[in-house]
């Protein structure tokens, strides 16, 4: 968000089921909001908890902070992004076709 009056409009526009991306401290995830109270209390599906202004509900600390934003093309990207690299992570390269492989080296722009 560019500006603190823009964020409060999509704020206070949210509705249930709407996606969010919630940021903390070591996570980051797309979730959609659960409820929102009648003081706009909004609380997501991932648990957590946010003032009609976006500030965290409770905040304890700077440790333990959570930021609620909207899921922008560019969050999109980066997650189905991960979620690629998980699965070739996960591929068993010595069941790739040789012929497979070498196409896969193509477009990867491997010197072998």
């Amino acid at each position: 968000m560019t500006n603190r009056e823009e964020k409060q409009a999509w704020l206070d526009g949210l509705q249930v089921g709407d996606k969010v991306y919630i940021r903390t401290r070591h996570t980051k995830s797309i979730t959609a909001i659960e409820n929102i109270t009648k003081t706009r209390r909004i609380s997501t599906k991932n648990g957590h908890r946010f003032n009609a202004d976006g500030s965290q509900y409770g905040r304890g600390s700077s440790w333990d902070f959570a930021d609620i934003d909207p899921v922008t093309d560019e969050i999109l990207l980066e997650f189905k992004m991960r979620k690629i690299i998980s699965k070739i992570d996960e591929v068993n390269w010595n069941k790739v076709s040789f012929g497979n492989l070498t196409k896969i080296a193509e477009i990867l722009d491997l010197k072998v």
